[in-house]
């Protein structure tokens, strides 16, 4: 007999296999040491139980104490472990719900652990999150239903169906049939589902969004992600250091979106860069703050606040806007202007660069290509600026439209380098252009790049040093600096002097300064040559000489740096009066150098009781002189002054334009200095309040 029969003998206890020893009486001690045996093999059954119990199809929901509305609801198939508050699940589906016991969204993951008393899951398994409007997927998760949030640690990738084009999409652009990314949310079915023979309607492809990490706050209704964002909306792109989106009341759709940390928008070519972006998914409008910047190619917007209203494909730039246009000068605005000839002073070609424009407020209508500046608006470039109260700027190209074909995906640079080129500029409001030593002022104006004509209206008047041109309508070409004028033109020309003097570099004092007044139904000046016609009812009037014509041909030129008048050649119907002096003829030419006047064409001079005929008559405005040849005739103290001289002699004015140093009251006639010029006719300083700050 062994030890261990003996020991179950003691215990009273029986074997079942082999020869039954003799009974003997169990003695206390084998009893007890009989129920720790048994006692011990229960306990080791009961753990080995423990750890590997499973239950399938486990199920666990949480209920709203005060509303007794089900929060969520936990399936899967549930192991235990020696923790009794510790479940592995494996196949786990979550569903929350909204308020109404409506379905929020469905979230699914392989493996998670599940604590039963802080309620909080955590898997470092693939998670995938759907709900109607969007669909979320990532790697590693923690959820706390009790805090209502859920965090996803890595990979985090967000389609979005019911967004309507979360980002600002090209203007007219639809999607095209066949275009519905896979996976896209499908259409809903009506009661009866689809119509039998019907076609679906296209479906637009998701919004995706890629981040690092995601946190969903249930309670506040938003999601914020972080560790860096890009956001793909058809051909728009979106990428910022981190985003925050906040959610509806119900359901999973984004109503506004706010990124942060070098945000920067691409579309085609357009790129659209700040620190921060705010986005309205109902009314599709996006705001750039925090120094914003849209460019393309060579071309930019900057300002300190930019709304972008993607429904209507509209900009709006406030807070000192400034829209550069890189190459527009080259083809537009600084045309190349004509050499110097010997009768303009010579003038440097204007260097190749950028063309910029400066407003208080900047509306942009990117499909239209035209901009709408407020404000004080500027306009910079190399050869001519043009400052206004309010402006309409026209592109081709540039930030509107594409210059060529769209970049890559996934690149944020502009597809070509070309920029955009100004097409037409509509300015108002105290329109102010200036072109070296041009400046025109006007209430309205036009600009043509094309043609490089700008059409003023409205008070309009044309500087150039001490001259002035002034009328009801001028038209002015910086390309080939030509001005014409009409009706009711008026030049005035500063200094008509006698200046051999200067022309022969002579010593002694300067010349008598004169002013010239030419009026006439249309003008037409070449800046360039320093020469200009006037036609219909012309009327020259300088110091005490009148001249009257059908057609003046009037010719300015370099005097040691000063430009005066040098000739002028009237025709048709010439009358001229100077004091006692009456003359006609058909054809007169005056010299301002010489202060001669020369009259052609069947001339007659009368004078006090003098009439004077010949094929030639010269006079001298400043002397007493007077030629006659050939063929001169004399009729002294007639006993009556030709009809013709009587009525020249009758009418008011025969040139009452005094010299610019004569003081006390001005003269009839005499013109006042344009604004900005001293009555020497010197420059100036524009007076406080008539042009803007940043244009003084």
């Amino acid at each position: 007999m062994n030890a261990i029969h003996r020991a179950a003998l003691r215990a009273g206890l029986r074997p079942t296999t082999g020869s039954a020893p003799p009974a003997r009486p169990p003695s206390r001690r084998g009893a007890w040491l009989a129920v720790a045996c048994g006692l011990a093999a229960l306990g080791a059954t009961w753990g080995q139980q423990v750890r590997t119990s499973i239950i399938k199809g486990f199920e666990f929901s949480e209920f709203d104490p005060q509303t007794n509305e089900r929060q969520y609801t936990l399936t899967g198939d549930a192991e235990f472990g020696r923790d009794a508050s510790l479940v592995k699940l494996t196949s786990v589906r979550v569903v929350l719900f909204d308020t109404g016991g409506t379905t929020n969204m469905v979230m699914r993951t392989p493996l998670a652990m599940f604590d039963q008393e802080t309620k909080r899951a955590e898997s470092e398994e693939p998670v995938l999150i759907e709900s109607e409007q969007m669909r979320i997927s990532g790697v590693g998760m923690l959820w706390e239903p009790t805090a209502r949030r859920l965090v996803l640690d890595r990979d985090v990738r967000i389609e979005m169906f019911d967004t309507a084009g979360l980002l600002p999409a090209p203007p007219g652009s639809a999607p095209a049939p066949g275009d519905a990314a896979q996976g896209s949310a499908p259409a809903p079915a009506g009661p009866g589902g689809p119509a039998t023979g019907s076609t679906p309607a296209p479906q637009k492809p998701p919004t995706v969004v890629e981040a690092a990490r995601l946190t969903y706050d249930m309670n506040a209704r938003e999601v914020n992600l972080g560790g860096g964002i890009t956001a793909i909306d058809g051909d728009t792109r979106l990428t910022a250091g981190a985003a925050r989106l906040e959610l509806a009341k119900e359901g999973q759709s984004a109503r506004q979106i706010e990124a942060t940390g070098a945000v920067t928008i691409v579309r085609g070519g357009l790129v659209a860069r700040g620190g921060r972006a705010e986005y309205d998914v109902t009314s599709r409008r996006i705001t750039l703050l925090e120094q914003p910047v849209v460019s393309r190619g060579a071309d930019r917007l900057e300002s300190a606040r930019l709304d972008w209203d993607a429904e209507a494909g509209l900009m709006r730039a406030t807070g000192s806007p400034r829209l550069v246009l890189a190459r527009a000068a080259e083809r537009g605005l600084s045309a190349p202007r004509p050499r110097s000839t010997g009768r303009r002073r010579p003038a440097a070609e204007p260097p190749t660069a950028s063309t910029e424009i400066y407003a208080d407020d900047l509306q942009f209508d990117l499909a239209a290509n035209r901009a709408q500046f407020t404000g004080d608006v500027l306009v910079l470039s190399p050869a001519v600026n043009i400052g206004a109260s309010r402006m309409e700027v026209e592109l081709t190209g540039g930030l509107g439209h594409p210059s060529g074909e769209a970049p890559p995906e996934g690149s944020d640079q502009p597809a070509s380098e070309e920029g955009g080129d100004i097409a037409r500029i509509a300015a108002e409001g105290l329109v102010e252009i200036v072109q070296q030593d041009l400046r025109a002022l006007c209430d309205r104006a036009t600009y043509d790049p094309k043609t490089g004509e700008a059409q003023l209206t409205g008070n309009p008047r044309v500087f150039r040093g001490s001259d002035r041109l002034t009328g009801d309508l001028i038209w002015l070409n910086l390309r080939d600096e030509r001005l014409r004028c009409g009706p009711a033109a008026r030049v005035l020309i500063a200094d008509a002097g006698k200046v051999e003097g200067r022309v022969l570099g002579g010593g002694g004092p300067a010349p008598e300064r004169r002013q010239v007044e030419i009026t006439s139904r249309e003008v037409e000046f070449w800046l360039a040559e320093n020469r200009g016609v006037f036609r219909d009812e012309v009327r020259v009037e300088s110091h005490d000489l009148t001249i009257r014509a059908d057609r003046l041909d009037a010719l300015l030129e370099y005097a040691q740096d000063e430009r005066v008048l040098r000739q002028v050649v009237a025709q048709g119907a010439v009358e001229i009066v100077q004091g006692d002096r009456r003359a006609r003829s058909g054809k007169a030419l005056y010299d301002a150098f010489k202060g001669e006047v020369v009259l052609t064409e069947s001339p007659e001079l009368a004078g006090d009781r003098v009439l004077v005929t010949a094929d030639q008559i010269t006079f001298y405005v400043d002397k007493d002189q007077l030629y006659c040849d050939p063929h001169p005739r004399l009729r002294a103290y007639p006993e009556e002054l030709p009809e013709w001289a009587r009525e020249a002699a009758g009418r008011p004015g025969g040139g009452r334009l005094a010299p610019a140093g004569e003081t006390g009251a001005a003269a009839s006639g005499v013109v006042p200095p344009p604004p900005g010029r001293s009555d020497d006719g010197t420059a100036g300083t524009f007076r406080r309040g008539e042009v803007p700050p940043v244009r003084r």
